[in-house]
């Protein structure tokens, strides 16, 4: 039996994320239920020391999860979750092995440790929801994800951190960060780490103000017939540009998790373009389309080019434009699922790129 995700291809497409459940054996009592404390959203933490109180009821459009006491194997099966629960110094007892190849800040928080189990999403993108009943969690981290037809399945496994709201679907790392704090006790450790996360977007605003104003349109490119549009209004993707001082383009948020059409690539125009190339090779097609080249942007060398190297090699790595020299970490994954510690990296490490490309220095280089 499995869940269902997106798959791989489709990574960091930023609007809901679904799973579709095909069975499930569990004979578990459905743990949902309403007493207990919600939980607080972000920026409603009100904390100034940890402390633990149980029950904990978490909220979600689709019931409400109790925690009766602290968890000890917390299974996280989003993308970005296994880095928000490190950010609070812990290990999952189950995620992706993806995290262990391409998140090099989320393995650097481990100090060392490792997850008790790993699960592979498959080609099609599923889960298998019996290797996570196989875990034991008491505590399920799903983030970013559309529950709608599996979110009392899950909670038959144990309680489960979700979205609150539906808007928070696409993507919203500081209230499953602020849930996961009151799951553990540790809700000052939480607003601690939203606040320097919020510094370091802070500190990057402030040494680039050429950022100020500046429109960006960031495209995930796999090919000339599967082009999505990262960061649409509302996602973390586009508040992230936001706080180091970009802004989102007029009607992104009418892009959706479908494809854009080259013809369409006139629409995605803004003052900076970045491309995460996942094309194997191909990236010269989207670099020579005329309706590409036509945009302002890129005839005046404002193209930021990150060529992943993740599906040409499997390497946690990237490179930039026509350079060939590999850099550590896997950008893309960085920028498409932004959680505390791959924001805080992914600013550290794309501010100086950001920095040539508003300046037109990189106009040889994306022609």
């Amino acid at each position: 039996m499995t869940i269902r995700r997106l798959p791989l291809a489709a990574l960091a497409t930023l609007s809901s994320l679904s799973l579709v459940l095909t069975a499930c054996s569990s004979d578990d009592e459905d743990a949902s239920s309403s007493a207990g404390a919600t939980a607080s959203v972000a920026g409603d933490t009100g904390v100034s020391v940890n402390q633990a109180s149980y029950p904990v009821t978490f909220t979600s459009p689709w019931g409400d999860s109790t925690l009766e006491e602290a968890p000890t194997r917390i299974a996280t099966i989003g993308y970005k979750d296994a880095d928000i629960l490190a950010s609070l110094g812990e290990v999952p007892v189950l995620m992706g092995d993806s995290t262990l190849n391409q998140e090099v800040w989320t393995v650097d928080a481990f100090a060392g440790a490792e997850p008790e189990k790993t699960f592979t999403y498959a080609d099609d993108g599923s889960i298998d929801i019996e290797q996570l009943a196989a875990a034991e969690p008491d505590l399920i981290v799903a983030s970013q994800m559309d529950l709608s037809d599996n979110y009392d399945e899950l909670s038959k496994i144990a309680p489960v951190i979700a979205a609150e709201t539906e808007d928070d679907i696409s993507g919203n790392w500081q209230q499953t960060l602020t849930s996961l704090g009151e799951a553990l006790g540790k809700q000052a450790d939480a607003a601690q780490v939203i606040e320097d996360t919020t510094q370091a977007a802070a500190t990057v605003r402030e040494e680039h103000p050429e950022f100020d104003g500046k429109s960006i349109s960031m495209l995930n490119y796999f090919g000339l017939d599967t082009i999505r549009y990262l960061n649409a209004a509302g996602t973390d993707a586009a508040k992230l540009m936001e706080s180091i001082g970009f802004t989102t383009i007029d009607g992104s948020d009418g892009f959706g998790s479908d494809n854009i059409s080259a013809e369409r690539l006139d629409d995605t125009a803004a003052d900076v373009m970045v491309i995460l190339d996942n094309s194997q090779g191909q990236i010269d097609d989207l670099l020579s389309n005329p309706t590409f080249q036509a945009i302002p942007a890129v005839q005046e060398g404002r193209v930021l080019v990150i060529h992943n190297k993740a599906f040409d090699t499997g390497e946690s790595a990237f490179t930039v434009n026509d350079d060939d020299e590999q850099q550590k970490g896997n950008l893309a994954w960085a920028l498409g699922y932004p959680g505390p510690l791959s924001t805080q990296w992914a600013l550290e490490t794309l501010a100086p790129l950001l920095k040539n490309t508003v300046e037109g220095t990189s106009a040889d280089d994306s022609q």
